[in-house]
C-alpha cells in the first residue's frame, strides 16, 4: 500500500512511523520484521500512536491484526502506554516502557513469535550429543531451472526473504564445506546486521540505541555477500577424512558444543584445530543443487571434500543474544547466543507461495554456477550484494518504504548470468 503524501507531509509521516514501530517493537512486543508490515496499514487506518489505538476498537485493529489474541495484546499496550504517560503515579513504568520501545532491545526483538504464529510442529529437537539433528528440517524444494518458465514468472516479495534466498545460495557455492545449518544461520546473520543498519540510516533507531556494538569486539568476522558478520566457531562435529571413510553419517562426532572464546578458538580441550564439519552433514561432496555443467560439479566437489579438512564451520553470533543470554529450548539445549537455522528456514520458506520458492532458487543457482569457474569464492561473494541490490524490488525511501512490497521478475535474476554462459 503506497502512501502518497506532500513534503510537508512526509516529514510528519516519517516521524508517525518511526513512534509507531517504537510502540509495536516496545510496549506490543511484536518483532521489528512483523511491526514494519503492520505500520502502513495502522497508519492508512488513522491509528498512529498509541493513543490513537488505545481509542480504537478491538474489532478495527483486527483489521490489521487479524489473529484476535494478538489484536488485545496491541490493544492493552496502547491503553497501558497512555495511562502511564498520563498518570504521574505511574511514571517508573512508563519509563520502562520507553527504554524498551528500541527494537535492537533484546527484551523486545527477541519475544518468541511463537504465541502468534502456529507453532512449527516439524521443527527437530537438538540433541547436542548428534550434530546431525541441526540438519533435520532444513531441506528446500529442488530447484527448478526451466528456463522458460523462471523468464516469464514474477513474484511480489519485500526485500528481506530475497535477500535470505541470495545468502543461503552464494554460501553454497563460496563455502560448499559449511552445513545447511550454519549457511541458515549465516544467511540469518546477514538479514539482521542489514536490517539494524538500515534502521538506524533511516531513523528509526538512533545512535545509541545500538549499545550491541561493542560486545561483538573480539569476535571473528566473516563475509557474506560482502557484509562482515561476527561468527562463533562451532566444535560440535568432527573431521570426516574422505580417503578412509565412505559412511560419514556413521561417523559423525559427539562432542557437545563446547565453550568457545572471542578468538574462535576452543576454550576447553576439546579435539584439535583439524576439528571440521562432517562431510554428510555439510553441502554435499557432489555439488551444490544449482551446478549446470559436469566441470563445475567436480570442481565444487574437489573444493568441498579437500577444504572441509581444514576450514572450520561458524554459527552467526547474535549481538542481541550476547547482551541477554537465551534460555535453553528444543532448538537450541546449549543456550548458545546464535542465529537459530531453523528460524531462517522457516522465515525464507514460508515467505514465498510454494511453486515460486523452486524457480527463484533454479534463477539463483543458474547465476552462481555461471560464474563459479571463472571467480574465485571472494570475489563471488562480493559480487552477490551488487547482484541482489539489481533486482531487489523497489519501495519508498525512508521509513515509508521499509517493509513494503515490491515485484521482483526472474528474468532479471536469469540477467544476472555470465554471458555466453
Amino acid at each position: 500500500m503506497a502512501l502518497h503524501i506532500t513534503t510537508d507531509q512526509s516529514i510528519m509521516a516519517s516521524a508517525d512511523i518511526q513512534n509507531l514501530l517504537r510502540f509495536l517493537t516496545g510496549p506490543a512486543k511484536i518483532p521489528l520484521r512483523d511491526a514494519l508490515a503492520k505500520a502502513k496499514p495502522l497508519l492508512a487506518d488513522g491509528l498512529s500512536s498509541p493513543e490513537s489505538i488505545a481509542k480504537a476498537s478491538l474489532d478495527k485493529l483486527r483489521k490489521t491484526f487479524p489473529d484476535e489474541k494478538l489484536a488485545k495484546q496491541v490493544l492493552s499496550a496502547a491503553k497501558r502506554t497512555t495511562n502511564a504517560s498520563s498518570s504521574p503515579s505511574k511514571k517508573k513504568r512508563s519509563a520502562a516502557d520507553a527504554s524498551s520501545s528500541n527494537p535492537n532491545n533484546p527484551s523486545a526483538s527477541t519475544t518468541s513469535p511463537s504465541k502468534r504464529r502456529r507453532p512449527n510442529t516439524s521443527a527437530p529437537v537438538i540433541d547436542t550429543a548428534n550434530p546431525q539433528t541441526w540438519e533435520s528440517g532444513l531441506d528446500l524444494p529442488p530447484p527448478n531451472r526451466d528456463t522458460d518458465l523462471i523468464s516469464a514468472t514474477i513474484i511480489t516479495i519485500n526485500r528481506a526473504p530475497l535477500l535470505l534466498a541470495f545468502a543461503v545460495v552464494s554460501l553454497e557455492y563460496t563455502h560448499p564445506w559449511l552445513p545447511r545449518s550454519s549457511r541458515f544461520s549465516l544467511a540469518q546473520g546477514l538479514l539482521d546486521a542489514t536490517a539494524a543498519s538500515k534502521a538506524k540510516y533511516i531513523g528509526i533507531t538512533r545512535e545509541n540505541d545500538s549499545g550491541n556494538d561493542a560486545l561483538e569486539e573480539g569476535y571473528k568476522r566473516i563475509r557474506v555477500l560482502g557484509k562482515e558478520i561476527p561468527v562463533l566457531r562451532r566444535w560440535d562435529v568432527e573431521l570426516i577424512d574422505p580417503e578412509t571413510s565412505t559412511h560419514a553419517d556413521d561417523d559423525v562426532g559427539s562432542h557437545e558444543s563446547a565453550g568457545m572464546n572471542p578468538a574462535g578458538t576452543a576454550s576447553d580441550n576439546s579435539a584439535s584445530a583439524a576439528i571440521a564439519p562432517a562431510i554428510a552433514s555439510a553441502a554435499p561432496a557432489t555439488a551444490p543443487s544449482g551446478s549446470s555443467t559436469s566441470g563445475t560439479a567436480a570442481t565444487l566437489s574437489a573444493t568441498a571434500t579437500v577444504t572441509a579438512a581444514s576450514e572450520p564451520i561458524y554459527w552467526a553470533l547474535s549481538p542481541k543474544l550476547l547482551a541477554q543470554p537465551p534460555v535453553a529450548s528444543k532448538l537450541n539445549p546449549s543456550a548458545l547466543p546464535i542465529h537459530l537455522p531453523h528460524a531462517a528456514h522457516s522465515y525464507l520458506t514460508r515467505s514465498f507461495p510454494d511453486a515460486t520458492l523452486p524457480l527463484l532458487l533454479g534463477a539463483l543457482h543458474i547465476v552462481y554456477a555461471s560464474w563459479a569457474d571463472s571467480l574465485d569464492p571472494a570475489e563471488l561473494d562480493r559480487r552477490g550484494w551488487g547482484w541482489y541490490a539489481r533486482v531487489r524490488p523497489a519501495v519508498d525511501d525512508g521509513p515509508e518504504g521499509w517493509g513494503g512490497r515490491g515485484a521482483v521478475k526472474l528474468k532479471d535474476v536469469l540477467g544476472l548470468r555470465k554471458a555466453g554462459s
